[in-house]
């Protein structure tokens, strides 16, 4: 069964806490042992806060596969942040189109500005169908 949530962030007070606390509760819902994210910016606080968030609340966090996809648009993600987070067991990092930005100072030829969490369960190639 598929489950899924929607979190809205409040616009006029900018609750990013509001949207770690929801994925962090649908985390928690289930043995999962992937997580995949696609989100428009990192900053270092913000992914200390996350992981925070999810390392207390998501069975099998370290073990955990960890895949993150993050823009570089406009300079807002923080080198800090995509090094803390390529730290974590089991993560891997990637940034789309990043040479573009890059060499546009920074600028895109189109913005990235993912905002997706998705846990998942992969299947071990052992296991039978």
């Amino acid at each position: 069964m598929i489950r899924h949530r929607i979190a809205l962030q409040d616009s006029n007070t900018a609750r990013v806490s509001n949207l770690i606390e929801a994925v962090a509760e649908l985390g928690a819902s289930a043995s999962f042992n992937r997580i995949r994210v696609a989100m428009a910016y990192a900053t270092c606080s913000g992914c200390k806060s996350l992981v925070s968030r999810l390392s207390a609340h998501v069975k099998n966090w370290r073990r955990m596969e960890k895949q993150w996809l993050v823009s570089f648009d406009f300079g807002r993600s923080e080198v800090p942040g995509l090094k803390y987070l390529q730290r974590l067991p089991h993560s891997e990092v990637k940034v789309p189109d990043a040479s573009k930005p890059l060499a546009n100072h920074l600028i895109p030829v189109r913005c990235f500005h993912a905002k997706t969490y998705i846990f998942d369960v992969t299947k071990n190639p052992n296991d039978p169908l």
